[in-house]
């Protein structure tokens, strides 16, 4: 049985990849203050080790240390745009995973049509009787016989105008999958495979989305790295809901039925 996405384990990955370097980061910085205090102070008389890759460097201690002072600020912002664009990647892939999962582009396409045609052209006569009754204009007086054929029809397996449309989504679906952008992310979760999501939820991922947005163009943003987490918790929680509803609707063998 499967559990998670492909998409969700490989977001995992990258999550802890993440952070893993960022705890190396957050040791190493405040090492390097505290190598070059001790050098000033006289009291090493050991230089700065190297840079790995950078050997060449010949930067004074001052650069060294300036370049230091601001890290927590840096770190923040690209850790960020790494958060984000992990999530957003994960979106993307865990829908084209769903749509493979189908046959990929064309066949899932075609397999929402030709079974909305199925009930179109082959309707049984005990549908065909139920059906009639509800082919007119509506009367209030027949409300209660309405409901009683509504309810046949619905226990015989008859497929409504809502559901008969699905093929036309199924299409939209792959289209939108295949040009998604960020700012779409919650109509489709919403709209497109029906994941609950409140407003509030909604309006924290646009304002993520819209600080990634400004760090990426170059604008001056101050994050701490505790905003920073509280915001990957959030995208982690929200990935983690959407791949329970993707596993849950999503990966079910349809083609056979």
């Amino acid at each position: 049985m499967i559990t998670h996405t492909t998409a969700y384990k490989r977001l995992r990955h990258q999550i802890q990849d993440l952070f893993d370097f960022v705890v190396v980061v957050c040791y190493a910085v405040p090492s390097l203050r505290q190598q070059i205090k001790a050098i000033r102070g006289g009291k090493t008389s050991r230089s700065l080790l190297r840079p790995d890759y950078f050997v060449h460097d010949r930067s004074l201690l001052e650069t060294v240390e300036k370049r230091a002072t601001s890290y927590k600020l840096k770190l923040s912002s690209y850790v960020l745009i790494s958060s984000f664009s992990f999530f957003e990647d994960y979106v993307k892939s865990a829908m084209r995973e769903i749509i493979d999962f189908h046959g990929g582009d064309s066949d899932f396409i075609a397999l929402g049509e030709r079974r909305a045609k199925m009930f179109i052209l082959s309707p049984s006569k005990a549908t065909t009787g139920h059906k009639r009754k509800l082919q007119e204009p509506i009367k209030p007086a027949k409300m209660k016989k309405y409901e009683k054929h509504s309810k046949a029809l619905v226990d015989l397996g008859y497929r409504f105008p809502t559901e008969l449309l699905s093929a036309y989504g199924v299409r939209k679906l792959v289209e939108k999958t295949n040009q998604l952008k960020a700012f779409d992310i919650p109509d489709l979760l919403q709209n497109g495979i029906h994941v609950e999501l409140d407003n509030k939820t909604i309006e924290t991922f646009h304002n993520i989305r819209e600080i990634r947005n400004r760090i990426a163009h170059g604008e001056k943003v101050r994050l701490s790295l505790k905003k920073v987490m509280e915001m990957n918790r959030f995208l982690r929680e929200l990935a983690k809901n959407i791949d329970q509803h993707l596993v849950e609707h999503f990966l079910v063998i349809e083609k056979y039925a």
